[in-house]
């Protein structure tokens, strides 16, 4: 990677990023970034240098992904956006639902974000850098890098439900599972 320079103005606005995130996450736990340093033994400058450093390992890492997809043609199609984004959304929905339940108000989960062109883009170019990734992976390392993770996923695509349970079209192991009344029965002798 020594050979792709990236921009120092590029490196420092990915570093400003990461720490504004990391700010809002100290606010978030109502946390001031003097205790954080203080409670780590680190200088703002270290923590700064450590920023800078990610930033630029991230987008070497960005560059050579998008470079390898390109050489290698690996593109989303319309059907993987689509299923990616109904997944995504409906995993939102859910946790909205969850957020919320119980509240005196009416459960009203916003989808329109999820129409937002840009927004797809972004996910269309995030889902690509992930299977130049993956690709490339089993290209230097073999196709059985990721072990049964491909026919796992195949597997769980054939899916079908079954009242509140999945059943997939082929099972290699019997996971034992935990009925509710049991689990119920744990939890009242833990209590006692």
């Amino acid at each position: 990677m020594s050979k792709i320079e990236i921009p120092q103005a590029a490196i420092v606005f990915e570093a400003q990023q990461r720490e504004e995130a990391f700010q809002r996450d100290l606010d978030a736990a109502k946390m001031s970034m003097r205790d954080f340093l203080k409670e780590r033994d680190l200088r703002h400058e270290e923590l700064k240098e450590m920023w800078l450093k990610d930033a630029k390992e991230a987008l070497e890492n960005d560059v050579v992904l998008r470079i390898y997809a390109d050489k290698k043609d690996i593109v989303i199609e319309a059907d993987e956006l689509r299923s990616e984004i109904e997944a995504m959304k409906k995993a939102a929905e859910a946790q909205y639902r969850h957020d919320h339940e119980g509240h005196d108000h009416p459960m009203e989960f916003d989808e329109s974000a999820y129409d937002d062109p840009q927004w797809q883009e972004q996910i269309k170019t995030y889902m690509r850098k992930q299977k130049a990734y993956r690709q490339f992976l089993q290209e230097v390392f073999g196709e059985d890098f990721f072990g049964n993770d491909e026919k796992n996923d195949q597997e769980s695509k054939k899916a079908t439900t079954k009242g509140s349970k999945v059943e997939t079209t082929k099972s290699k192991e019997k996971k034992p599972e935990t009925s509710d009344k049991a689990k119920k029965d744990v939890t009242k002798k833990k209590a006692k």
